[in-house]
């Protein structure tokens, strides 16, 4: 992939409005690999990359059709974003195809980073993640605090959640992902079905549930949202 340069007052700040990104080398002839190997996808994605001596930026722009219909709903740092819409960067600095580094963010800007070592996902924080290998049951649980000082005022936020993934078949994978913030006070439900129903196409059931605990009146229901997405790719 091409790369261009920048200087070191570069902005990451997700607009790629600077003179260093109109003139890097744009990216946008990328292929899939769900539901099919070296497919067409079904929106464009536009890539660049800058470097200099001691960093490396992407800028990475997904087009939608749909921009209503991402789905979005975690927090967490280091949660693994398989259930949700993202972007995923994997890095192999020794060109061995089997080591390496990851790098995933969400349309919520959280984040996820593992190292690859022989083809096994690890959390850099230490928390297995697991392995590349389909296996039957798979879950996770993490729990992040922050505690800050500042100006404005004090903060104490922290977050917990729960992933578990059933993999019925190699075609039907069940998610679901239970998450409470301190800081709002909501506890976010999740439950997706990914259906792999020809080599070509695959559909995405979610259900999104969001309650709010108002500590005198108990659990309310703040928003709940169904989501249908199916893909298929043609050939010409």
């Amino acid at each position: 992939m091409p790369v261009g340069s920048f200087s070191a007052n570069l902005q990451v700040d997700g607009r790629l409005d600077e003179m260093a990104w109109q003139s890097a080398p744009l990216t946008t002839d990328l292929l899939t690999t769900v539901p099919e190997e070296g497919g067409q996808p079904s929106a464009k994605t536009e890539v660049r990359v800058l470097a200099n001596e001691r960093c490396v930026v992407f800028g990475i722009r997904c087009h939608d059709t749909d921009p209503a219909g991402i789905v979005r709903f975690s927090k967490l740092r280091g949660t693994d974003l398989e259930n949700e819409d993202h972007i995923r960067i994997v890095i192999d600095p020794f060109l061995d195809g089997q080591s390496g580094y990851v790098f995933s963010v969400n349309a919520n800007g959280a984040r996820y980073d593992a190292l690859v070592p022989n083809r096994v996902y690890m959390n850099w924080k230490g928390r297995s993640i697991g392995i590349l290998a389909a296996s039957l049951l798979n879950f996770e649980l993490a729990y992040v605090r922050s505690i800050g000082y500042l100006p404005r005022g004090d903060f104490d936020q922290t977050l917990a959640g729960l992933r578990v993934r059933l993999n019925v078949t190699p075609d039907l994978q069940l998610n679901s992902f239970l998450q409470y913030d301190t800081e709002s006070r909501l506890l976010g439900r999740n439950a997706r079905v990914h259906w792999i129903f020809n080599p070509l196409g695959d559909a995405f059931l979610v259900f999104n549930y969001n309650s709010f605990d108002d500590k005198t009146e108990g659990w309310s229901l703040q928003n709940q949202q169904v989501v249908l997405k199916v893909r298929y790719n043609l050939r010409g």
